[in-house]
């Protein structure tokens, strides 16, 4: 097994397998990002924001700032599953429960409701459009990288189109191609 194929094996889609299967890595999926945003989210809000006084306020703020995101992944794909799997079926109203969920879950924090309640009816619109369109197999925005781009060149080199798509096929010659089909540079 080379690099590729060993890289491809970890990789996992959160659109791999239906929801109410493989819960572990749909919510491993969630938190990856969830994880780096709430740190983010924290280390900002007590350096530039907040500026706690004190080592006991500055780690209650951080933690309080930067787990909110984290039990929000952790909120969506709970309810998510519970969702299909008590309604026996997949479909994009199981994301419209689980954005239910986490509009709640934001608004209890927010406390201003004619901004949480609307935000929570887009989510809930957004999350039932994305999972319909997947399910009919529209897809608007682009996800599956190319793994093969980044692990034979490098990122800061002339093979690489800066997209996420598969290379275009190319119309120059690397001097080892050109010297291999014997054509002086």
């Amino acid at each position: 097994m080379d690099r590729k194929e060993g890289r491809k094996k970890l990789l996992y889609h959160y659109y791999q397998t239906p929801d109410g299967e493989e819960f572990g890595q749909k919510l491993w999926f969630l938190l990856k990002p969830a994880i780096d945003g709430g740190l983010a989210l924290g280390v900002s809000d007590v350096m530039v924001i907040t500026k706690p006084v004190g080592w006991l306020p500055l780690i209650e703020r951080f933690i309080r700032i930067s787990v909110r995101p984290m039990v929000t992944a952790i909120l969506f794909e709970t309810s998510v599953y519970a969702a299909t799997k008590l309604r026996k079926k997949d479909d994009g109203w199981n994301h419209v429960i689980g954005g239910a969920v986490c509009g709640y879950y934001w608004s209890r924090f927010i406390g201003y409701y004619p901004i949480s309640i609307p935000l929570t009816l887009l989510a809930c619109a957004a999350l039932y459009n994305f999972k319909t369109q997947r399910m009919l197999g529209i897809q608007m925005f682009y996800d599956e990288y190319d793994i093969d781009s980044d692990l034979d060149h490098g990122a800061w080199t002339r093979f690489n189109t800066w997209s996420l798509r598969k290379q275009y096929p190319k119309t120059w010659l690397t001097p080892e191609e050109a010297a291999a089909q014997g054509i002086q540079t």
